[in-house]
């Protein structure tokens, strides 16, 4: 069970990744001027303290970072063949300024490197060893006041700049927070952490919205309009993890099942109006 949950959140860093950097579809390795020899994908974790964050979040961030998934998205690979390099930052964003010690102490409970069916030792030594590493370079960071946000935005510049040329910058946010703070959280990003229009189309600002995203229809369309008078349609993402449990994804199983047994037609759009999904789960489960 484990390793599926770490792997359906991989899945999902993937996959948001991938959506995030959709429009590089459009662009090939020519609209990268020459002066932007780097790439910096910066991953800002808001609610990085809260329970989801330390169940499955933070893992999903690691793993994603140790197979490279965020740097495909911005190359290809580690080192593509224009001499474009990857970074990655992690900020650890909460309303309250973390110590260090708490810090490695979240991190720590969060970020796991167990051995895998097949893994060997000396692979599961090199992962504790970027485990430490990932550990070491997470920034924790207040993020709750507009003072704070120009902090985040000049500190990731600051990084940025540490090239000798200026780095092509990707900004994900991802929103473990709840519902009630989307608008003014995205108000603030909005004004104050997009990367600088001069660094070209290749730099993005992506802002992920954790569910629940309002509680019926009206709410959830009165809130997305609160978003976009801040953020941009492309720079918003939807996301609900319920969609990765076993049980949602067994729902395919069964209506290919009715198909066999003749039934196939009671799961149609003619019979079927909605599917509700409610689960039971533990905060410390």
């Amino acid at each position: 069970m484990v390793c599926l949950v770490r792997f359906v959140w991989l899945f999902v860093f993937t996959y948001l990744a991938t959506v995030a950097a959709g429009q590089e579809r459009d662009f090939g390795e020519a609209d990268v001027s020459p002066e932007q020899t780097c790439v910096q994908t910066s991953v800002v974790l808001l609610g990085a303290n809260g329970d989801l964050a330390k169940r499955y979040l933070w893992q999903a961030i690691f793993d994603a970072h140790v197979t490279k998934q965020f740097n495909d998205v911005s190359t290809g690979s580690d080192q593509s063949a224009t001499g474009i390099g990857s970074s990655i930052v992690a900020v650890c964003g909460t309303r309250k300024l973390l110590s260090n010690d708490d810090l490695t102490r979240l991190l720590v409970d969060s970020i796991s490197c167990a051995v895998l069916d097949g893994a060997s030792a000396s692979s599961t030594l090199a992962c504790e060893a970027r485990r430490d590493d990932f550990i070491n370079g997470v920034v924790p960071l207040q993020l709750k006041t507009d003072a704070d946000y120009q902090a985040l935005d000049a500190m990731l510049k600051a990084r940025a700049a540490v090239a000798e040329r200026p780095c092509v910058e990707r900004r994900l946010f991802y929103l473990a927070i709840p519902a009630f703070a989307f608008a003014p959280t995205a108000e603030m990003i909005g004004a104050h952490c997009r990367p600088d229009a001069d660094l070209g189309p290749r730099s993005w600002l992506r802002v992920i919205f954790e569910k629940p995203f309002g509680h019926d229809l009206a709410s959830a369309t009165e809130l997305g309009d609160s978003l976009k008078q801040h953020l941009h349609d492309d720079e918003i993402l939807l996301i609900d993890h319920y969609l990765g449990k076993a049980g949602v994804k067994a729902i395919q199983q069964v209506r290919l099942l009715m198909a066999r047994a003749g039934l196939e037609r009671l799961w149609s759009s003619a019979t079927v109006s909605r599917v509700d999904i409610k689960v039971k789960e533990a905060l410390d489960g």
